[in-house]
């Protein structure tokens, strides 16, 4: 897309994915809380379960998880220097006073960028409608993404996270895999990402602004690379921006956005084809 400069955003690569479902079974039914002392109880080892993955400072506590994660050179951090500052926006949008840790500037971008994570998308168990009811949840369930960086493997990391839970004592914990996807990173030197820099900024008329590494999954890209040689690039034509809302109840691109994403993309095949 453009930022809030107008200036077009390349973005040299996605975060890879693996995307699972844990699963805990206490007793065959939900059963009153008044058995609480003698009976198992499934939200209270999944939520067990989950706090060994990550401490309170946020880091990701599985053994070997970063054993493979590429650093970042310090040219990609030289290319967040120039990015636009919208800090105050984002705040705002997500309602917030800071972010994490009191980060702001270059860290901020740098931790977004090339960090790996570890997130609760999703954690369900027991009563979760209005009012009162006094029950022992049978079951438990937690959706977990990890957002992975360069040269990490999403089978490497399920591998890890299966052992780190049975080594815990946690073997009776169910893994599903939903989704995986390898994370993909195309050096700026790149010929092919040279050549659609020149476009985008032919067509915007300013100096591109440089992500080399995006937060996003976009499987596709690593199966190009991987099966047919295509560098992984997200050129300006994407019409979503900062503030879309992904993933969220209000998704949403702006009708100017959409409108100057398909004169770009009509502008970008025309000099491809030159």
């Amino acid at each position: 897309g453009f930022d809030i400069t107008n200036r077009p955003v390349l973005c040299l690569g996605t975060k890879g994915l693996l995307y699972v479902q844990l699963d805990v079974q206490g007793t065959g039914i939900d059963t009153h809380s008044g058995m609480a002392p003698i009976l198992p109880s499934a939200a209270w080892r999944l939520v067990q379960a989950l706090a060994t993955l990550r401490d309170a400072e946020g880091n990701i506590t599985i053994p070997g998880f970063f054993d493979d994660a590429l650093k970042p050179t310090q040219a990609q951090i030289n290319m967040l220097v120039n990015q636009a500052n919208n800090e105050g926006q984002m705040l705002t949008t997500y309602g917030i006073e800071q972010f994490a840790d009191g980060l702001t500037g270059v860290p901020l971008k740098e931790r977004a960028t090339f960090a790996p994570t570890c997130n609760i998308a999703g954690l369900v168990s027991g009563y979760t409608g209005e009012g009162v009811k006094t029950v022992l949840p049978a079951h438990a369930t937690a959706k977990i993404d990890f957002r992975l960086v360069p040269n990490q493997d999403p089978q490497d990391i399920l591998f890890k996270l299966h052992s780190y839970l049975k080594l815990g004592g946690y073997e009776d914990i169910a893994i599903s895999v939903f989704s995986s996807a390898e994370p993909v990173a195309t050096p700026f030197e790149t010929p092919f990402v040279q050549r659609i820099l020149a476009i985008a900024e032919a067509f915007a008329g300013k100096p591109a602004s440089i992500t080399p590494l995006t937060g996003g999954t976009l499987p596709l890209l690593g199966a190009l690379r991987k099966h047919v040689g295509v560098p992984g690039l997200s050129a300006p034509g994407n019409v979503s921006y900062w503030g879309s809302g992904a993933h969220a109840p209000n998704e949403h691109i702006r009708v100017s956005d959409l409108e100057r994403g398909v004169r770009y993309n009509c502008a970008m095949f025309q000099m491809l084809g030159e």
